[in-house]
């Protein structure tokens, strides 16, 4: 049976989440706080106190914990096992759990919440029982180690968070990610994400953090699935809904807003699931803030965008209405969202209710003023009407009208089309009772419906149909006119006015009072148009319109004779313009014609004054018609000219007409010629211009039908007739011929010059270019500009080339200088970029060669270029290829080209600006000549004057500004120039002009003008030209070169630069020029002067105010020099200037300069001086003043300057030292002052260069370093102390570093002594850290050898003071070094051991008394030694610390060797350091040998009789640790120090003794078997030692847990061989003594379960039973750990062990199981020794075949059913027997069952009432008297039958409660409803007694598990109708439990129970009546729990 019943077993625990441990050798408990290993061996009272603690903490944060301190977490819920418990019980504690863990979800980060769930798991088993509460609570915080932690704890296994496997496999935290991709296809997990948001809103619970978590999470869940299904909503809504519900938070009702936008977005929602969304959305807008109100409405207008709604919900719509600052937030939104359906939809319904209140109406009125709602008037309009025709039908006492009066013209106002639209609308419904209304009530309005149209009076006016247009003028001329609506009347009137039908139009022109309704100047411009119109329709429109145009026009006249003619000036002349186009006559509109002439002669202008006021008769006659015709327009002609003549503005009003008519164009044309037959008078430009381009436009149009023109008589007057029968074309070429005498300015001729010449054709104009050119001064030079000018077009050039030779040919020049010039200008052109001008030139060319007129000059020229034509024609450079070879000196005498060249460049200065920069271009190619230079000399020195005189100079010479092109001129001349003086290398004046186009005083750089010469003049200047010079014009050119140099353009100070830079400057010069600079009389300028008088150098140099720029400029010249290996002979001056910069003497600025100037300059000169030493340091000796330069170095005030010299001292040092010694200590003393200001890295560099130089050659005469270290620690606090390092480092380095380092680190120590400044000490650990550690560990080597061990006995305190100083650094220092260094370097290894030896004879020497007492200050020594030692020895190696221990262990000094083993084990203990820090000494147990030594020292030590009894615990304590790590692998070597340890147990002192029992342990636990042979003496040993602590009263933690710890091991590693000792060992781990509560008690009991779980039974067995009756003298703790270990030792035995030891451990425990009725004297309790025996039993029937079992639970039953010893059966017998079957039955379940046929019988007895006997069918009959014990037991024993039977019913799965055992057994237990409970129970401490609710929980419970088992209603009926008949008694206890069976019966059975409620009936009418209202209160919720299940009401039953 043991396999089959494991097996049973195994799978019921695990359906039922069980955590019993089948397997052997499994010792864990789930656990939050502590590692499952170690929490199974943490009891339950621990776990229960660390959940007290943690819940005290929890009730200060939150008062809501409070309840559960009296429930979950009470002193009773630590013996409460749910799995005992009832379905009932265990609800109630499900929901308990799950309220507290509500109430802890905000908490569940911080470690109180974690140290009560681990009371929760522990006692409860929440993990298992309640995995979805604590999924709940924990669920938010899914992405800390808490979640992971809590997890894996859970058993998640056919749960809904089946999916977190991976989490507790992994240990990895799910991400959010995770969970909404889980949520987009686990709807279940989606309505736990809810749950847990509407779990955190509960008002206990206010868990924010679960909201959030919740809102987030759907939010990103509904974004990610693709479509909303209707299981996602289900399960969405109702946490959604939540949102909005009052006293939930604003984070909540944002979310859920946040939730329903995405939702809209994703799926269609039915309608009342929106009007739902859309009401509780509306109520937070209307409750909320401003800024949730505006986010509500945002939801809510995207549910009405995205969803189906037709109607705003009514609900919804009372709400919104409420919202504040509702238009004004709905217009912000209309802005950034499509709200349209929305305000259509909320409108509406608006306006359908507005009538219904004031509040309504008044935010009508809101809406329509702040929203746009044009788009829904129409449907506002209509419902507002309906709205008021029903209410007006529904109130007698309301009328709609007064109401429509305010809300119509309010919504006119704001949407006048918008209400003509919804006027129009009605109309088409057909609804007349409105359109009544609106008829009546926009009676005076604009949108008064006109029933014709079927629309507005407005709409009407824009009607489709004419006679509706006509209709509506008609009505509008009727109305009473308003402020309101005058413009839109005006605007209406105007649109009609342009009316396609005139008959409209001539409707508005005959209203009377016209001009009232329509303002002038609006009306003047229609009038006109109509004018136009009219006049236009008369000629070319149709015959029966013509009618209604002369109406219409007649009508305009009329009002533009009667109304505009005293009007302003504007508007007279738009009446102007209108009439000049039809006031000369025609045959068609003559009539009409003659009404517009008369209109203009009535009208009192100018223009139309001489106009004839009376005209001949017109003759019918054909001929005379015409003749007529000719008459009256002659006289029109005739009197508009002669206005114009006297007002020549009015030519404006003339040309402006013609652009509208072609009658007014044409009577332009005509009047034009007359015009200018006088010419005009006054201001005739502006004339001549309008005119010119007036006929231009007009010939632009007919030029390309030039043909048709016909002959013009220009000089001859035509008559009338003629005149006016003259065309367009005519007309405009007589009139521009008249208008060429006119002609003064040049802006007018060249326009009309344009004209001509841009015309293709334009021989047609060659009268007019006659009389042109011949009109001008200079026509050669005229054409030819107009040739080549830039501003000319291509057609523009090659037409005047073309009229040139036109003209040349057509006039027969004479004139020879007219033909050079045109000769010239023609060979110009032929550089031309364009091909077509190089073409025209040479056909000038040929013209002029043609002509004959040929000049003998350039005879030979022009015939060559005759020959070349096409190449030239070709190619625009060839002309300068062409010049270089034509005027060649082979082809040509050397005079014939002087006298060619001259001619062309004279005729070239001739020529327009930009034809003779064309020239001086292709000049340049001519070859030299001296008639090249000397042609164009004095022009070039013009344009070099007129720029000195106004681009430089700026005076107010009359020189004009140079053009463009003429720089571009200079340019060209200055490389003529430079061409000549490089060939003759003289001319004075050729010099002068290159001198002055190198000038740019007074200029501005940003002037081209100043800034191109100078460049090109600097581009020139080449080193052959300037070596080719004489000396006098290179020192001119150096000079300029200089002041160039030193302006600030950076194009010319760089090309000046570059210019010095390329010049072979003579070196003579420049020191003369630094002569300049330093002598007295050098700015006079007078010894240049008369040195030199080739150069008139009348100016000062340098001049005034440029000193410094010049000095700056020389000195940066010199700096750039290259060869400056060649500037030694310039060191003297320069030291002379130097001097004169000290004196004050230079550089002299009368000018305000900056101090950083100078200082500049200085500082250039000494980087000049500096350059020049380096360059060539031998040739300078004799020129280096060392005195100057210190001078200069004392007053040097800047650091720049100041660093500055010392570069220049240290680059003399390098090259004469010799000079500098005397001043070595002067030098230095600066150094160190200058560092204190000076933070520059190139002046530290500086003076440690210096240094370098100085001081070596000055220790070699002084020898004394020291010296100099202290001076440069006394400046060393004022250096910037990033700079200090390397300075000191410098000096070091120069003083020899191995001996100065810690010469050094000494003197700052003692300075820190002396002071008591913190610098000198952190500049030393800086200084260290800054060499590398073989230098640093060498130097501390030093530093500690620095003093005597010897002096420290004097009493010179200031000798401890500075080694307490000294060591300590030193310590620290080696606390920073780089311990990775170390590992192979032999030489810092010796260098550690120095200093180990050294730390260690320093501490020995401290720790004498007689030393302390030396100085004050030997503490502070002896804790530096400690510091020291402890820092030295992390560096060492293994190997050498180990050889250092153990040579010191031999020391005799016990303090030493106490310090020793302190070292040692702190060395032992250590962790290893980081992967990154690994070291040396991070593998210190690496060295296994070592170790061994110091553990065969310290065995030898432990053997002396000695020692102290510290060194001896120092001793063992090391020992002990050094088994912990080496015991593994050199077991042997500990186990021969076992001995010496064994020796100490008899030591006097107690700690000596824990020590050696600690160590004894470690001894044990890591040898194992091979510390056999010392086990008798070991176990000897321990045993009597615990035996000694059990008889003493004192309470020895430290040596008891010892003790445990040491048989701990003992058990563990030789548990096979302690046979002898087991009894021994088994008395002391039962003791009292060792089992109070703590850690102790913890220690031991895991002790007990070890040595059950090792030790064999056979061993372990007997010990038992013999310390059985032992433990029961001494008390009740000890037998239960007895039958613990008994119950442990029999879940581990095997099946052999089983069938050879059961028997006995059976009779053992029955024996126990007595002790209840023998009452030992020892006893307290006797609960926990009855439990333990039963878990005993238990363990041993869990390993028991069915066959042994059977006769051992017969055996059982017979031995508590036997007579005692008075001959009656004993009631605690009974009573432990029962507590057995209900633990059996609860173990076993359903294997169990069928062994209750043995106890019917004797239930029934137990059951039944005093002194009744039940018989048996196989049994005797059992009596149990009813004196045979107390009343209290017999209620115990009841209970525990009562509960026997409930589990028996609830496992059955057999069938065992058959019928007939049903029909058994119901009356008795129904007779326990009317069971009375003892008096005693009241006062009864007994805690295993249950409490009346307990036994009315547990008979309750069994009934309806009895009814449930039985499965029928067959069996249903008699137990329902037994339990329904105890509430006829009379006992109020009765009843009540009666009635909870039944409604427990319904609640389980539920339809089923429908059959019995007819019987039920009656019993709960009568309990309805009963006097205990507790029982009429439960009779009600059973008829309540009836009612529902029936789905009817009983009451008519009742």
């Amino acid at each position: 049976m043991a396999t089959a019943l494991g097996a049973q077993l195994k799978a019921l625990s695990s359906i039922q989440g069980r955590e019993t441990a089948l397997v052997p050798g499994t010792r864990t408990r789930p656990s939050l706080l502590f590692d499952p290993r170690k929490a199974a061996d943490i009891d339950l009272q621990a776990i229960f106190s660390i959940a007290q603690a943690g819940l005290q903490e929890l009730l200060e944060l939150n008062g809501a914990f409070v309840p559960f301190q009296r429930t979950l977490f009470s002193t009773e819920s630590t013996q409460t096992d749910r799995e005992l418990q009832t379905k009932e019980f265990n609800d109630k504690l499900n929901q308990s759990i799950a309220s507290f863990l509500q109430v802890l979800s905000a908490f569940v980060l911080l470690p109180p919440a974690h140290q009560v769930l681990e009371y929760l798991i522990r006692r409860y088993k929440i993990h298992v029982y309640n995995v979805e509460d604590v999924m709940m609570s924990i669920l938010p915080f899914h992405e800390t180690s808490v979640f992971v932690r809590i997890v894996q704890l859970l058993k998640l296994k056919k749960t809904r968070w089946e999916f977190l496997k991976g989490v507790q496999k992994s240990g990895a935290a799910p991400p959010r990610e995770v969970l909404v991709q889980r949520c987009t296809h686990d709807n279940a997990f989606l309505e736990a994400v809810c749950d847990t948001g509407l779990m955190g809103i509960k008002p206990l619970v206010n868990a924010r953090t679960h909201v959030t978590f919740s809102c987030v999470t759907v939010m990103e869940t509904l974004s990610k699935i693709p479509s909303v299904t209707k299981d996602v909503l289900n399960k969405v809504m109702p946490f959604i809904l939540h949102a909005f519900e009052n006293g939930v938070t604003d984070e909540y009702r944002v979310g859920g807003l946040m939730i329903i936008g995405l939702l809209t977005g994703k799926a269609t929602l039915t309608k009342n699931l929106c009007s739902t969304l859309l009401e509780s959305v509306s109520k937070a807008a209307s409750r909320g803030d401003a800024q949730l109100s505006r986010l509500s409405l945002m939801i809510m207008i995207q549910i009405l965008q995205t969803q189906e709604v037709d109607l705003f919900p009514r609900k919804a719509f009372k709400y919104t209405v409420k919202v504040k600052e509702l238009p004004v937030l709905l217009t912000e939104l209309s802005k950034l969202f499509d709200a349209e359906r929305f305000i259509f939809l909320f409108s509406s319904a608006l306006a359908e209710h507005s009538l219904r209140s004031r509040n309504y109406e008044k935010r009508f009125f809101e809406m329509i003023a702040e929203l746009n709602l044009g788009r829904h008037v129409k449907v506002i309009l209509s419902r507002l009407l309906n709205a008021g025709i029903e209410k007006e039908a529904e109130d007698n006492n309301f009328c709609a009208k007064d109401f429509f009066r305010k809300a119509l013209p309010a919504i006119e106002k704001l949407y006048p089309s918008e209400l003509d639209s919804a006027v129009k609308s009605l109309f088409q419904e057909k609804n007349s009772p409105i359109i009544k209304i609106l008829d009546h009530v926009l009676k005076d309005s604009l949108r008064k419906p006109l029933e014709m149209a079927e629309c507005s009076l407005y709409e009407s006016i824009d009607h489709p149909k004419a006679e509706v247009r006509k209709l509506a003028v008609q009505h509008i001329s009727e109305m009473s006119m308003t402020a309101e609506a005058a413009p839109i009347i005006c605007g209406a009137l105007l649109r009609r006015l342009g009316d396609s039908d005139l008959a409209v139009v001539q409707t508005v022109v005959s209203i009377n009072g016209l001009e009232e309704l329509i303002p002038p100047e609006k009306l003047i411009r229609p009038v006109c148009s109509l004018i136009h119109n009219c006049m236009d329709v008369l000629q070319r429109g149709p015959k029966p319109s013509r009618d209604d145009a002369k109406a219409v026009l007649k009508k305009c006249l009329e009002l533009v004779e009667t109304h505009f003619s005293g009007q302003d000036s504007s508007m007279q002349k738009e009446v102007q313009r209108c009439l000049l186009c039809y006031i000369t006559v025609n045959t068609k509109t003559w009539k009409q014609n003659l009404q517009a002439l008369n209109a203009s002669a009535q009208f009192p202008v100018l223009l139309f004054k001489f106009l004839p006021k009376e005209l001949p008769e017109r003759s019918e006659d054909r001929g005379l018609k015409d003749a007529w015709y000719t008459e009256v327009n002659d006289k029109i002609v005739t009197a508009i000219a002669e206005s114009i003549v006297q007002d020549h503005t009015l030519t404006d009003l003339l040309l402006e007409a013609a652009m509208i008519s072609d009658n007014a164009k044409m009577l332009s044309l005509r009047v034009l010629p007359r015009c200018f037959v006088e010419g005009p008078d006054g201001n005739s430009e502006q004339l001549l211009k309008k005119c010119i381009q007036f006929l231009r436009e007009e010939w632009s149009a007919i030029a390309t039908n030039t043909d048709t023109l016909g002959s013009v008589d220009y000089v001859s007057q035509y008559d009338a007739d003629e005149y006016l029968l003259l065309g367009k074309g005519e007309l405009i070429l007589l009139a521009l011929y008249r208008i060429i005498p006119f002609l003064d300015s040049s802006e007018v001729r060249g326009s009309i010059y344009l004209l001509f010449a841009n015309f293709p054709t334009w021989d047609v104009f060659k009268p007019h270019l006659l009389i042109f050119l011949g009109r001008t001064s200079d026509a050669v030079s005229f054409l030819l500009e107009s040739s080549v000018t830039e501003d000319s077009t291509t057609p523009l050039q090659v037409h005047s080339l073309s009229i040139l030779a036109w003209y040349i040919s057509e006039t027969s020049i004479s004139d020879e200088k007219q033909l050079l010039l045109a000769v010239v200008g023609c060979i110009v052109a032929l550089a031309s970029s364009l091909k077509s001008v190089r073409a025209a030139a040479m056909r000038c060319l040929k013209t002029i060669k043609q002509e004959g007129q040929v000049l003998k000059r350039l005879f030979f020229l022009l015939q060559a270029i005759h020959a070349s034509s096409k190449n030239f024609v070709n190619d625009r450079r060839f002309l300068s290829s062409f010049l270089h070879t034509s005027l060649d000196k082979s082809k040509l005498s050397e005079r014939e080209i002087e006298s060619i060249v001259m001619c062309l460049v004279e005729q070239a200065l001739k020529l327009p600006l930009s034809m003779q920069g064309l020239f001086f271009e292709v000049l340049r190619a001519v070859p030299y000549t001296p008639s090249k230079a000397a042609a164009a000399e004095n022009y070039f020195l013009e344009l070099l004057q007129r720029r000195k005189a106004y681009h430089l100079v700026a005076s107010t010479s009359s020189l004009g500004k140079l053009k463009h092109i003429e720089i571009d001129i200079i340019d060209y001349l200055l490389e003529i120039n430079v061409e000549h003086i490089s060939v003759l290398h003289s001319g004075k004046e050729q010099m002068r002009a290159l001198l002055e186009a190198l000038s740019t005083t007074g200029g501005s750089t940003g002037d081209p003008a100043v800034v191109r010469p100078c460049l090109l003049a600097l581009k020139f200047l080449s080193s052959d030209l300037y070596n080719g010079l004489e000396s006098c014009f290179q020192e001119a050119i150096f000079e300029s070169l200089l002041e160039l140099a030193a302006v600030t353009d950076n194009s010319i100070c760089s090309s000046a630069q570059h210019t010095l830079d390329t010049l072979q400057i003579d070196l003579a010069i420049v020191s003369k020029y630094l002569g300049y600079l330093y002598s007295l009389d050098a700015f006079t300028g007078s010894e240049r002067n008369k040195k030199s008088k080739r150069v008139e150098n009348t100016k000062h140099w340098p001049r005034q105010g440029e000193e410094l720029k010049v000095s700056i400029a020389l000195l940066e010249f010199l700096l750039r020099m290259t060869k400056i290996d060649a500037c030694g002979g310039l060191l003297k001056p320069l030291f002379e200037l130097l001097r004169c910069h000290l004196n004050g003497q230079w550089p002299k600025c009368e000018t305000e300069v900056s101090e950083g100037d100078v200082q500049h300059t200085a500082q250039l000169l000494l980087t000049v001086i500096e350059n020049i030493i380096r360059s060539k340091p031998a040739e300078c000796t004799s020129d280096m003043d060392a005195d100057l330069l210190i001078e200069y170095l004392k007053v040097a005030k800047d650091d720049v300057t100041r660093t500055q010299v010392f570069s220049v001292i240290a680059a003399g040092g390098n090259c004469c030292p010799d000079r500098f010694l005397p001043h070595v200590v002067e030098i230095v003393s600066i150094a160190g002052a200058s560092i204190v200001t000076e933070d520059v890295s190139h002046f530290h560099t500086v003076v440690q260069q210096m240094l370098d130089s100085v001081v070596p050659f000055w220790l070699k005469q002084m020898n004394d370093p020291r010296s100099l270290l202290e001076v440069f620690i006394e400046a060393l606090p004022a250096v910037p102390p990033h700079r200090q390092t390397d300075l000191v480092k410098c000096v070091l380095r120069v003083t020899e570093e191995d001996r100065s380092i810690s010469a050094f680190l000494l003197l700052l120590i003692r300075r820190y002594e002396k002071e008591a400044e913190m610098w000198p000490l952190s500049f030393a650990e800086r200084l260290c850290m800054s060499y590398d550690p073989n230098t640093r560990i060498s130097a501390l080597v030093k530093l500690s050898a620095e003093f005597d061990l010897g002096a420290l006995r004097t009493e010179d305190t200031s000798i401890w003071s500075t080694l307490q100083l000294s060591t300590r650094f030193i310590a620290t220092q080696l606390q920073r070094l780089e311990v990775h260094l170390l590992d192979n370097d032999i030489v810092v290894q010796d260098a550690c051991r120095t200093l180990m030896e050294h730390a260690l004879q320093q501490l020995q020497m401290l720790s004498d008394k007689k030393m302390k007492a030396l100085s004050e200050v030997g503490a502070s020594c002896l804790d530096a030694a400690h510091l020291f030692l402890g820092s030295l020895t992390k560096l060492m190696s293994p190997s050498i610390f180990c050889k250092t221990v153990a040579f010191m262990l031999q020391n005799s000094n016990n303090a030493i060797r106490r310090k020793v083993f302190q070292i040692y084990v702190s060395k032992l203990k250590e962790r290893d350091a980081t992967p990154k820090k690994r070291s040396a000494a991070s593998n210190f147990t690496g060295d296994l040998e070592g170790h061994m030594e110091i553990v065969a020292q310290i065995s030898k030590l432990l053997e002396k009789q000695d020692l102290s009894f510290r060194t001896t615990q120092a001793a063992i304590s090391s020992l002990d640790v050094a088994v912990q790590k080496f015991g593994g692998a050199c077991a042997s070597a500990f186990v021969s120090c076992l001995p010496a340890v064994l020796t100490k147990l008899e030591d006097e002192h107690r700690a000596v003794v824990v020590a050696s029992v600690h160590c004894t342990a470690s001894i044990l636990s890591t040898a194992g078997a091979e510390a056999l042979p010392s086990l008798p003496a070991v176990m000897a040993g321990l045993l009597k030692i615990a035996h000694q602590c059990t008889s003493e009263a004192d309470n020895e933690k430290d040596l008891e847990t010892a003790i445990a710890f040491a048989l701990e091991a003992a058990v563990d590693k030789l548990g096979s061989f302690l046979s002898p000792y087991i009894e021994g060992i088994i008395r002391v781990v039962i003791s009292p003594k060792f089992n109070k509560a703590g850690n102790l008690s913890t220690r031991f009991a895991s002790l007990r379960t070890l040595a059950s779980e090792r030790l064999p039974a056979r061993l372990l067995l007997d010990p038992l039973i013999n310390s059985y009756k032992i433990a029961v003298d001494e008390s009740e703790t000890s037998v239960a750990f007895i039958f613990k270990m008994l119950a442990v030792m029999c879940s581990k035995m095997d099946r052999a062990s089983v069938t050879a030891y059961h028997t006995k451990v059976f009779d053992l425990c029955k024996e126990a199981l007595d002790l209840r009725r023998k009452r030992p004297e020892s006893f307290v309790s006797r609960h926990t020794v009855e439990e333990s025996v039963i878990s005993a039993v238990t363990s041993l029937v869990m390993k028991l075949s069915e066959t042994t079992f059977r006769p051992l639970f017969v055996t059982i039953q017979q031995w508590a059913a036997s007579p005692v010893a008075d001959g009656s059966q004993s009631i605690e017998r009974s009573i432990v027997f029962y507590k057995l079957v209900n633990q059996l039955a609860e173990k076993l379940r359903s294997v169990f069952v069928p062994y209750f046929r043995y106890l019917v019988d004797g239930c029934l007895a137990v059951l039944a009432k005093s002194g009744e006997t039940r018989k048996s069918k196989k049994r005797k009959t059992v009596s149990v008297s009813a004196d045979s014990g107390s009343a209290l037991a017999k209620w115990h024993l009841k209970h525990l039958v009562v509960s026997s039977l409930h589990k028996c019913f609830l496992y059955d799965s057999v069938g065992f409660l058959d019928a007939p055992k049903f029909q058994q057994l119901l009356p008795s237990l129904a007779d326990q409803l009317l069971e009375e409970a003892p008096p005693e129970l009241d006062g009864s401490t007994d805690a295993d007694v249950p409490t009346l609710a307990e036994a009315d929980e547990t008979v309750v419970s069994c009934l309806s598990r009895m009814a449930l088992t039985a499965g029928t209603d067959v069996l249903w009926k008699p137990l329902n109708h037994e339990v329904l008949m105890k509430t006829r008694s009379g006992n109020a206890r009765a009843k009540r439990l009666a009635l909870d069976v039944v409604k427990m019966l319904a609640e389980n059975l539920r339809e089923e129970y429908l059959v019995f409620i007819p019987e039920t009936i009656p019993f709960l009418s009568e309990l309805l009546e009963d006097q205990n209202l507790a029982i009429v209160a439960k009779t009600q919720e059973v008829i309540k729990l009836l009612e529902e299940l029936s789905g009817e009401s009983l009451a008519q039953y009742m």
